[in-house]
């Protein structure tokens, strides 16, 4: 390329002759400003970003007492089959004891497999050690999602699951976009909403289940094992449940 300064500098613009080849074998030279290449080049690393964010794997982290399915989980399935590029979407049962609630996760709509993970350390589930289980399967898998609904028990754990993997985890989205990373969610106590971008490469979420109707149950996943070990742990230890029964 043979660089000329122009006339036209003042307005902070450079100029480059390109050699284009014919048919005939010869050249003609075509000039092109610096600020057109600029925009082609950009142009060029959005498409290929674009076409790398796509054709990826999720995970979606079920909610549940051991014995039942929750119906959050279900929307959070219908909120996860909304990503852009997604293609394929696995959920993860861990507990102990577990398999009724690996049969339920298996019917739902949009389900390609129900990955199983149990062991006496995960019959009731702390932050820190769940968040080393999570982390294990996130990286057998190569998730570039993990997932799940806006419940506690990820509440406790997506965080320390975000500083494992680096990332800035995105909580209680309401709305997910069509552009890639892009979702929308409520702050200051629901008084705004908020559009927010992501650009890690692992993406930590949490959907609000209101927010979005429950999938179908009209699937028949494979269900499988993953094979756990003994998770680590900052001397968490579970105690008991305490729940109350609403009227609403």
């Amino acid at each position: 390329l043979k660089q000329r300064l122009s006339l036209v500098q003042a307005f902070k613009t450079i100029h480059f002759s390109l050699p284009l080849r014919l048919p005939s074998s010869r050249f003609c030279k075509v000039t092109m400003s610096c600020a057109r290449v600029a925009a082609l080049r950009l142009g060029a690393a959005r498409v290929s970003g674009a076409r790398s964010a796509r054709n990826y794997a999720t995970l979606l982290v079920a909610d549940h007492n051991n014995k039942a399915l929750s119906k959050g989980t279900l929307q959070a399935a219908a909120a996860a089959a909304k990503l852009p590029g997604m293609t394929s979407l696995d959920v993860l049962v861990l507990g102990k004891g577990c398999g009724d609630v690996a049969k339920e996760c298996s019917t739902i709509k949009g389900v390609s497999k129900v990955v199983v993970a149990e062991s006496d350390q995960l019959e009731h589930p702390v932050a820190d050690t769940a968040a080393g289980l999570l982390a294990a399967v996130q990286k057998s898998g190569n998730y570039t999602v993990v997932s799940s609904v806006a419940s506690s028990f990820a509440k406790e754990t997506f965080p320390r699951l975000a500083a494992k993997l680096d990332v800035q985890p995105i909580t209680d989205i309401i709305e997910v976009s069509s552009e890639e990373g892009v979702f929308k969610r409520p702050m200051y106590a629901g008084n705004a909403i908020a559009t927010v971008k992501s650009k890690d490469a692992i993406k930590i979420m949490t959907f609000r289940a209101t927010a979005f109707e429950a999938a179908a149950t009209d699937n028949s996943a494979p269900v499988e094992a993953f094979k756990t070990e003994s998770y680590e742990g900052s001397g968490l230890e579970w105690l008991s449940d305490s729940e109350k029964q609403s009227d609403k």
